[in-house]
């Protein structure tokens, strides 16, 4: 968690602590994707670990 939490703030998205996301309903659905694609980018870079 403490590596996805720095991976997204370093990406322009704080998490809260202990989340692994944070939806709000004012989000639009550019913002949705953009944290999809975050999360996209964290586990290409974590391939080691995950098997991808």
């Amino acid at each position: 968690m403490k590596e996805l939490g720095r991976f997204f703030a370093e990406n322009g998205i704080i998490l809260p602590y202990g989340a692994a996301a944070s939806i709000s309903t004012p989000m639009t659905r550019a913002d949705a994707e953009f944290i999809v694609e975050v999360f996209v980018g964290f586990l290409d870079s974590h391939q080691d670990i995950f098997g991808r």
